[in-house]
C-alpha cells in the first residue's frame, strides 16, 4: 500500500491516520478518532506529527479569546494541536467568530504563537480592534 496524498502545483497535504486512509487500521487507545468530525486524535496521531516537517499548519478551534488563546476541553485534541504548532513553519487558525471570547478547560496555543486568524466578517469591529492591538494577524473572510 502506498500512502495517498492531496496535491496542487507546490503543495502537498497528506492526512494523518484518517480512519478512511488505506494505512489506517485499530490501535486502542492510543489512537482515537472523533466520532463527529472523523478527525484523528490521540498520542499515535501526535506523534505522527511531531515527526513531521510542515510548511504550514491549519488548526481549529471549537474556542478562543486573548486570555486563553486557542483552547480545548479534550486532552487528546490538546496534544495534537500543539504537536502540529511546534513542527510547522507557520500556523494558522481557523476559527468563526462565534467561538471567539469563550474557552475551554486546557490552553492549547497561545495567540500570539500563530502567524494568522481566519475568521468570518460576523467578527464585531471592537473584538477585531483588540486582537489587532494585541498584535495578532486577522483576516475576516466574506460569508
Amino acid at each position: 500500500m502506498h500512502q495517498q496524498s492531496y496535491s496542487t502545483p507546490g503543495n502537498t497535504v497528506v492526512p494523518v491516520g484518517h480512519p478512511r486512509h488505506p494505512l489506517s487500521f485499530d490501535l486502542g487507545d492510543d489512537f482515537g478518532v472523533d466520532i463527529n468530525s472523523g478527525s484523528s486524535s490521540g498520542p499515535l496521531a501526535a506523534a505522527t506529527l511531531a515527526s513531521l516537517s510542515i510548511d504550514t499548519a491549519f488548526l481549529s478551534a471549537g474556542a478562543w479569546d486573548l486570555d486563553h488563546g486557542l483552547t480545548t476541553s479534550e486532552t487528546d485534541k490538546l496534544t495534537l494541536k500543539r504537536a502540529a504548532r511546534q513542527a510547522a513553519q507557520r500556523t494558522f487558525l481557523v476559527a468563526d467568530s462565534t467561538k471567539f471570547d469563550t474557552h475551554a478547560r486546557f490552553k492549547a496555543v497561545a495567540l500570539d504563537e500563530l502567524d494568522l486568524i481566519i475568521t468570518d466578517d460576523r467578527l464585531s469591529e471592537p473584538d477585531r480592534k483588540r486582537l489587532e492591538d494585541s498584535g495578532v494577524r486577522i483576516d475576516c473572510a466574506r460569508l
